[in-house]
């Protein structure tokens, strides 16, 4: 399994460019935030 680790600061377009080589790529995107947050509490670990 390849993987690609997109990492940077705050509003850089970390996503974007996710999205973007994932569709060129055909691989999934897996977004961090989206897994480990619960909202109005605090990370989870």
């Amino acid at each position: 399994m390849q993987r690609i680790v997109v990492i940077g600061n705050s509003g850089s377009g970390k996503s974007t460019l996710a999205r973007r080589m994932s569709a060129m790529l055909n691989m999934p995107a897996v977004h961090l935030d989206t897994l480990r947050f619960v909202e109005n509490e605090s990370w989870v670990s």
